[in-house]
């Protein structure tokens, strides 16, 4: 409901800036699914391929059962971003002058789901002795009921603030294309990095106690830095 909710606001605060990308408004909807399948198929790949592996190769039907869980937040940017290339070609549209105005929403999004963890008592924090920790009375692994970061609000606050910034300075960085992108990926996944040190294992932990989650957004923070840096610099020149 709180993942619906999310894609409904986006819905509506991506309508009053389509025409200035080229959308008109009856391909809106089609952008909406196509970026919703985008997210939905790569989050789910990125769950099955590096958190869950040995699980899915044993029960290999167990694939399809969306409704269970296992969706990672890496795969779905990765997804997204290629079902807006796609779409973007299709309908003769810069695609990362579309991907600019639809990362900010991204981020929105992940706040909405980041909230809708939290009242499920899913991805939990580390055990914490500070006055804001929560004691998650049913939490879905089955563990004891002890005080936790609140990590999902860690997140769903991050991420918030990041959409406001990037909301707001869209219309400035127009002619920066690509900032915006590389802006919203380098801060929410360096972000996402910190973050990981307060979470219980979910994945494979490595050496140093470094989270599959950190490694993954690795690439990504890379990505977003070069996207700034490249654009910035090509317009300067």
């Amino acid at each position: 409901m709180i993942f619906a909710l999310g894609l409904a606001l986006c819905y509506q605060l991506v309508r009053r800036r389509a025409p200035a990308v080229g959308i008109k408004p009856k391909s809106l909807e089609q952008l909406t699914t196509w970026t919703i399948v985008g997210l939905v198929i790569g989050a789910r790949l990125f769950h099955i391929f590096f958190y869950d592996l040995p699980l899915y190769l044993a029960h290999p039907l167990d694939v399809f059962k969306i409704w269970e869980g296992g969706l990672a937040s890496h795969g779905g940017v990765v997804g997204a971003l290629l079902a807006l290339t796609l779409f973007a070609r299709g309908h003769k549209i810069a695609a990362l002058k579309l991907v600019d105005l639809i990362a900010p929403l991204g981020v929105l999004l992940g706040a909405f789901i980041r909230l809708g963890n939290f009242m499920n008592q899913e991805i939990l924090g580390a055990p914490a002795r500070l006055p804001w920790a929560v004691i998650f009375g049913h939490p879905i692994d089955g563990s004891l009921p002890i005080p936790r970061h609140p990590v999902q609000l860690y997140e769903a606050v991050l991420y918030m603030g990041i959409f406001l910034l990037a909301w707001n300075l869209w219309r400035r960085a127009q002619s920066h294309v690509g900032f915006v992108t590389g802006l919203v990926l380098s801060l929410a996944f360096s972000g996402r990095i910190i973050i990981e040190i307060f979470k219980e294992p979910m994945s494979q932990v490595y050496e140093g106690g470094v989270h599959m989650g950190a490694w993954l957004s690795v690439p990504i923070v890379l990505a977003g830095l070069f996207l700034m840096s490249r654009r910035k610099a090509r317009s300067h020149s």
